[in-house]
């Protein structure tokens, strides 16, 4: 978080001097974040939770299921509906749009 938040800092004082020059004002902020969820058996983590409401008032998140390959389709399906759960159930509080893909690899 404070990298992120470091990046988006440095970004507005490039912004806000006199002269910009084009070298000052590389755009450094951090546009999107692969959070990589362990497939555990038992769904999302207290911890991924926070963190990933942390990190999706900062940046972009798109979780990603870690080792997907390793779960039964019946397994990897119901860990995506609770992670699409999660956000959408969150976003829902929250003025962020939510992508859902119309297909899915299985």
């Amino acid at each position: 978080m404070d990298f992120i938040e470091s990046r988006y800092e440095d970004y507005l004082n490039s912004e806000s001097r006199v002269d910009r020059t084009k070298k000052a004002h590389i755009d450094s902020r951090v546009h999107v974040c692969l959070y990589f969820i362990a497939p555990s058996g038992h769904g999302l983590k207290p911890l991924d939770i926070e963190l990933m409401k942390k990190l999706s008032d900062k940046v972009n998140l798109i979780p990603v299921i870690g080792k997907a390959d390793t779960m039964t389709p019946e397994e990897c399906t119901a860990f995506k509906k609770q992670v699409r759960t999660y956000s959408l159930n969150y976003t829902n509080k929250h003025p962020h749009v939510v992508f859902c893909f119309l297909w899915t690899i299985d």
